[in-house]
């Protein structure tokens, strides 16, 4: 199976390092089908990494632009990743990525993804309880679709991120850590979204797993969930990284399918061959 699609991609709108012209450029040149422009939305509470409500206007202009452009040779997509606590409306755009990259707690938003101090600073707050920690990610995961209206999950267990290099902050086969993901598991299934297998942490993970985990993906398949596959990108250089790899693990959870989008919420299932 030749996967020659992406469907989240930032560029310098947001945290990326290039251009949309750029990646756009770029996975033509590589070949691919479609190509998926997916900004972070706004959140007033962190301007740092996200589009803002002054530029996202001209981000819209410049990805219909490239559609434009390409029309015939690449599906381009206009999509934004949508953090839970973001407001924007996104019912003019092809599609949404519903993501969590924060927790809410007593007032604060606090981000899961940042980096590891900020991750060891948090479980401190919760009384040294890592568990109670994800437990308290996994409850807003379980609500990303109903907050967001999302056409996708992404990176569903980004929570382990700091887990690297053979430093472990939140132990991923502990019963509590587990019980958490499928709980948020038995919320979202049902609501017929696909699972984003992101490919981000195949350059930096040494068992090969990406988001969501091998065992999690098996329970999303067993639950009759759906994926599809990205590489998260953030630089021309890492838009086709991993897909292989991905497909096989996809394959290897029991999934026989992957969802594939289109203009005007249009999805298909193509066969994982």
């Amino acid at each position: 199976m030749d996967w020659k699609r992406n469907y989240h991609t930032h560029t310098d709108f947001c945290d990326g390092q290039n251009t949309p012209e750029e990646m756009a450029e770029a996975a033509a040149k590589k070949g691919f089908t479609a190509l998926g422009f997916s900004g972070h939305s706004y959140t007033d509470f962190d301007t740092f990494y996200c589009m803002t409500p002054e530029t996202f206007p001209e981000y819209c202009r410049q990805v219909r632009a490239l559609r434009e452009k390409y029309e015939g040779q690449m599906e381009i997509l206009l999509g934004v990743e949508r953090d839970f606590y973001s407001d924007l409306d996104c019912r003019d755009l092809d599609y949404s990525i519903g993501s969590v990259h924060y927790i809410r707690w007593e007032g604060e938003y606090i981000p899961v993804d940042e980096s590891e101090e900020v991750v060891r600073k948090t479980i401190e707050k919760f009384g040294n309880d890592p568990y109670a920690y994800a437990e308290t990610y996994f409850d807003t995961v379980a609500r990303v679709v109903e907050q967001t209206g999302c056409d996708f999950i992404g990176h569903f267990d980004l929570i382990k991120k700091f887990n690297r290099n053979g430093t472990v902050l939140v132990d991923e086969h502990h019963p509590r850590y587990v019980t958490a993901w499928k709980k948020a598991l038995e919320r979202l299934v049902p609501q017929g979204r696909p699972f984003e297998i992101n490919i981000t942490p195949l350059s930096w993970r040494e068992d090969g797993e990406c988001y969501p985990s091998r065992e999690i993906l098996k329970e999303i398949c067993r639950l009759g969930g759906r994926i599809t596959i990205s590489s998260d990108a953030h630089s021309v250089d890492h838009l086709n990284r991993g897909f292989d790899q991905a497909l096989a693990i996809a394959k290897e959870a029991g999934f026989r399918t992957v969802t594939v989008f289109h203009g005007g919420g249009v999805t298909e299932e193509i066969p994982i061959e």
